[in-house]
């Protein structure tokens, strides 16, 4: 969205509203903290708009996101990795493959893919020519490059999705 956007009028029923406090506790409970931040805020922007007798469903569920111990390194880099995605920016990491073996990785970073206990970058590899799905736990160092990407046939999150669904 544009900086600055602002929707229309809009009113939630009941699910909407678990859905959406469910949702930004799960952003909490498994996002880098600005991220977490961010929904907090979003969602207390909602609440602060809401008829008084719909602010107590927003704020309670009974689907709960215990606060987990996330490991640094698997949450860490979700900021810089949002980062590049949004504005289509190489990014340069070390990576370790679950064999142990190492290498030094240049992407395309196309995605980032929560799959319940852990998260993966999916991108476009320029040392392997294709598209590669990274953990985040082993990224070492990721830096963003100055130089930025453009979306061509055959390299964009819709193909990554494509190819890695069939």
């Amino acid at each position: 969205m544009r900086k600055g956007y602002q929707l229309p009028p809009l009113m939630f029923d009941a699910e909407e509203l678990a859905a959406l406090a469910l949702g930004s506790r799960m952003v909490r409970g498994w996002a880098d903290p600005a991220l977490g931040r961010a929904a907090e805020r979003a969602l207390l922007k909602i609440e602060a708009v809401l008829p008084t007798e719909r602010r107590v469903g927003a704020g309670e569920t009974a689907m709960i996101v215990p606060d987990f111990h996330v490991p640094p390194a698997m949450v860490a880099p979700l900021g810089i990795l949002r980062g590049a995605i949004r504005d289509s920016r190489k990014l340069r990491f070390g990576y370790r493959r679950a064999d142990g073996a190492g290498s030094r990785r240049t992407v395309w970073p196309l995605g980032l893919f929560f799959w319940g206990e852990t998260w993966t970058l999916g991108a476009w590899c320029e040392l392997r020519g294709e598209f590669r799905s990274f953990h985040i736990d082993r990224m070492a160092a990721p830096e963003v490059l100055d130089e930025c990407f453009e979306s061509v046939g055959g390299r964009s999150l819709e193909d990554y999705i494509r190819i890695a669904a069939s």
